[in-house]
């Protein structure tokens, strides 16, 4: 398993989910983890890890606040000198058909999933150039960055806006030894996914399964390892092979 030894890492939506996996594996590589979450209760967790204190900040933080983003940096900077890693998992996907969807609909999920993305990526970049000792930014995008889905016209265009913002950030900060790459999941295991939707998603991945977060954990862990000294501008797919064709077709042509 690449480590990731102590490294400061920020985790962004860090209180459940993907980002929860991505926090646990994390510490128990022995890193320090910051997670800025708006989930106050989720955050309670972690006040109980007395043993990982001195190796944990928990703040409850709203992405849309440049204030909250600044406040968790800081305090970053002071307890731990200062910033190694990025992971940006926070995001939502309510379903709602765009002929239904109201501006305050898509203007929520693109705030958080988008607007959130940039303000803290762009706070974080300065901070890792004033540094002037690189590092490492991840962004959590979704295959629905290119393949569209009925209900999700605010979420695709948020999660295909989030790549090209990965890309142009990978441009522009290669001169500083910061290394800017993106996660595409596919289907994940979450409580708030519906048994007929996981269960048709599922038909047409060909392992059969949605991933658990802490697969998505792993290899995120492995792209920020001191290992991956190369490796930016990508979108990585982590999807089971759903993006690798049509999954499920017969042959084509006809059988004798």
């Amino acid at each position: 398993m690449a480590e990731l030894k102590e490294k400061r890492i920020l985790v962004v939506g860090g209180a459940s989910g993907i980002g929860l996996a991505i926090v646990e594996r994390f510490l128990a590589s022995r890193n320090s983890v910051a997670i800025m979450d708006i989930n106050e209760e989720a955050l309670l967790r972690f006040s109980t890890l007395d043993y990982w204190q001195d190796r944990v900040i928990a703040m409850k933080g709203d992405v849309r606040e440049s204030a909250d983003i600044n406040d968790i940096l800081t305090r970053m900077k002071k307890n731990w000198g200062g910033i190694d890693g990025l992971i940006y998992s926070a995001g939502i996907f309510p379903d709602r058909r765009i002929v239904e969807m109201s501006e305050e609909d898509w203007d929520n999920v693109l705030n958080i999933n988008l607007k959130g993305a940039f303000l803290v990526c762009q706070a974080v970049a300065r901070q890792m150039v004033e540094q002037k000792e690189g590092g490492h930014i991840v962004t959590i995008s979704s295959g629905s960055y290119q393949s569209a889905r009925v209900g999700s016209g605010h979420y695709c265009a948020s999660k295909a806006g989030l790549v090209m913002l990965t890309k142009v950030l990978a441009l522009e900060l290669a001169d500083h030894s910061i290394f800017v790459n993106s996660i595409a999941p596919g289907l994940v295991h979450s409580e708030k996914l519906g048994g007929e939707y996981i269960d048709t998603f599922s038909s047409r991945i060909p392992l059969g399964r949605p991933a658990q977060p802490e697969e998505i954990a792993s290899i995120i862990e492995l792209i920020m390892s001191p290992s991956n000294t190369y490796l930016t501008g990508q979108i990585i797919p982590v999807d089971g092979g759903l993006s690798s064709g049509h999954f499920g077709l017969p042959m084509s042509n006809k059988q004798k």
